[in-house]
């Protein structure tokens, strides 16, 4: 029946069996239901496609209200990192209060998360200390994701904020390299070390990692946008005006 299926899809998303789970989720039987698109949502982003979390992600947020916190905990943050990375504070604040309300009975990880968004929440409205403040106690932690989370945004903030220099970067990008492991947060260490290498004027060392970075994620979204950034940055690497410095 419909109900199991759905009983099943959930059950099969919060254990991370994403292609069970939205097979179950996308049967025709469910597409009236508005609240299977917050399961489907959840999925794709956990699949590292954020543009079509994006685009189910519903408008309306009441029903998650009626979740059960240990529920609340599993989505509502996911939910709000969509929103960020979409670009829609407003979406993201109701969902970081939600999450904020529920924090009590997270798990340290969860709470490690919330706390990671909402740095991110503060970087997007443009409030640097208050992200650097949320960011930096995470960055030593207990928990081995968002240390290695909020160590690579807290670099690129400082980069990009010219608190540090490229070498500076790299060192500390270095220390992550190996932090985590297996998805795609592994890809994005990669990526930005191997381009702050090529800014640093290493190219041959930055295009190396950018390509192993590209290999770790091979045809996905993420892989397909580092493989055309290294192209361009190969060409610039063998101008005239560089071809001196790279040899």
């Amino acid at each position: 029946s419909p109900e199991f299926t759905a009983l099943y899809g959930v059950a099969s998303a919060i254990t991370h069996h994403n292609e069970d789970a939205f097979a179950a989720l996308s049967i025709a039987e469910l597409e009236t239901f508005e609240e299977v698109n917050y399961w489907r949502a959840m999925i794709l982003a956990d699949e590292g496609d954020w543009q079509q979390a994006a685009k189910v992600l519903p408008q309306n947020f009441e029903p998650l209200y009626d979740f059960p916190v240990l529920l609340q905990n599993r989505i509502v943050p996911n939910l709000a990192e969509i929103a960020l990375r979409s670009g829609e504070a407003d979406k993201a604040d109701m969902l970081l209060q939600m999450s904020t309300d529920s924090e009590k009975q997270m798990t340290p990880q969860q709470r490690a998360g919330l706390q990671y968004l909402r740095g991110e929440a503060a970087r997007q409205k443009g409030d640097i200390d208050l992200t650097k403040k949320l960011w930096l106690p995470l960055t030593t932690g207990d928990d081995d994701l968002y240390r290695a989370k909020a160590g690579l945004a807290l670099t690129r903030l400082l980069i990009e904020k010219n608190e540090i220099d490229t070498k500076a970067a790299i060192d500390k990008l270095e220390s992550l390299r190996y932090a985590w492991r297996g998805d795609e947060l592994e890809v994005q260490i990669n990526y930005w070390l191997g381009k702050t290498y090529f800014e640093n004027g290493d190219f041959l060392r930055g295009l190396i990692l950018m390509r192993d970075a590209v290999s770790f994620d091979d045809g996905t979204p993420l892989g397909k946008r580092i493989a055309s950034d290294m192209a361009n940055l190969f060409a610039e690497a063998f101008t005239t005006k560089n071809l001196e410095k790279t040899s």
